[in-house]
């Protein structure tokens, strides 16, 4: 009943449950690392395949995975381009054509 993830890199993973989207992973950015808002997002420190070394972040994404649980895996392709409430916006629609 528990989920486990590991992450390196600038993929996100977000858990939606009851109505609301929650980032699991950090973004191994520049911002993210230095904790840092004004520096820009695109900046990774750390990939897989990206260098002669990495480190990965591993944890508990949920202690317990609820049957109405949603886990997203996106690219800064997602996360850059719509913002957390339109997420769960899309997220929630269930089939509504007028999410966004």
């Amino acid at each position: 009943g528990r989920l486990f993830f590991v992450s390196a890199g600038d993929s996100r993973i977000y858990r939606f449950r009851d109505a609301t989207l929650r980032q699991v992973s950090r973004d191994h950015s520049l911002r993210e690392l230095c904790a840092a808002p004004d520096m820009p997002g695109n900046i990774i420190l750390n990939s897989f395949g990206g260098g002669s070394s990495f480190f990965i972040d591993a944890g508990l994404a949920a202690r317990k995975v609820l049957n109405e649980d949603v886990y997203l895996l996106c690219s800064d392709g997602v996360s850059d381009m719509l913002s957390d409430l339109e997420i769960e916006a899309i997220l929630g629609a269930d089939g509504r054509e007028d999410a966004l």
